[in-house]
């Protein structure tokens, strides 16, 4: 998930659009897509419609950046070239095997997903297989994060449903900074958590914070002084196209 929201990251920014930060979730064989920036996520659902065209964005090499980011980019596009789309390859991860399945199958759909009224509209929300769906209008504010997004999605999926039928998992190019962070901790039942992300929290925006709702970011505030938050040891700020390398830091607020 890391190399493949990394990979439209880079296609983004190869044309022009800023996209921040791309994630997804991973649920009952669909892929939702989020992206901090609206206009660059118009820009995939408009030109990644279908299996092939994701294919070559998936396997590109992207020079755009300094010959770090280049570096990670062929290395992703390697990856998913040679794991992904390569059928004998076996990830030994059902998860992952899945993935690969569903980014290879011929019944493979493409729809873009308006989730503007979900709050009034959940009873309608009805989640399809083989599908990749990319946000392109949201319910939060403008200044909200890709997960946020993913969220709205995934309690909406919840609650027309009644239940999840397995753990959605939810990753992206770089881990949660630490309020939607807070917000995935919280999404918990009778059984506990029931999606799977990146436990290991980024920094603390003010702006994310103030974008949350009310319960949300009481959340937020439950576990700012007794959780531990991460920054990537490669470079800091939203740009790092990789989490790999951890640094734990001691930072706890980042003005924005």
């Amino acid at each position: 998930m890391r190399q493949i929201t990394t990979q439209l990251y880079c296609y983004c920014r190869a044309n022009y659009a800023d996209a921040m930060e791309v994630q997804a979730i991973y649920y009952e064989n669909s892929l939702y897509i989020a992206i901090n920036v609206i206009n660059a996520a118009r820009l995939i659902a408009d030109e990644l419609k279908n299996g092939q065209a994701m294919k070559e964005a998936l396997t590109s090499a992207y020079s755009r950046g300094n010959d770090s980011k280049q570096e990670i980019s062929k290395r992703h596009a390697h990856k998913i070239r040679t794991r992904v789309y390569n059928t004998s390859f076996d990830f030994r991860n059902e998860r992952a095997n899945k993935i690969k399945v569903l980014l290879n199958s011929n019944l493979l759909k493409f729809k873009l997903l308006n989730i503007s009224s979900l709050n009034s509209n959940l009873s309608s929300f009805k989640d399809k297989s083989n599908t990749i769906y990319v946000i392109t209008n949201r319910l939060q504010a403008p200044i909200s994060h890709a997960e946020e997004d993913l969220m709205d999605v995934l309690e909406a999926i919840y609650h027309s449903n009644g239940s999840l039928h397995e753990n959605p998992l939810i990753y992206g190019k770089r881990r949660p900074c630490f309020c939607c962070y807070g917000r995935l901790d919280s999404l918990r039942d009778e059984n506990g958590l029931y999606v799977d992300f990146n436990p290991n929290p980024g920094l603390f925006f003010e702006a994310a914070f103030y974008s949350q709702s009310t319960a949300a970011s009481t959340e937020t505030l439950c576990r700012l002084s007794t959780v531990t938050i991460y920054e990537s040891a490669d470079e800091a700020g939203y740009n790092t196209l990789s989490d790999s390398g951890d640094e734990r830091r001691n930072l706890r607020y980042v003005p924005s």
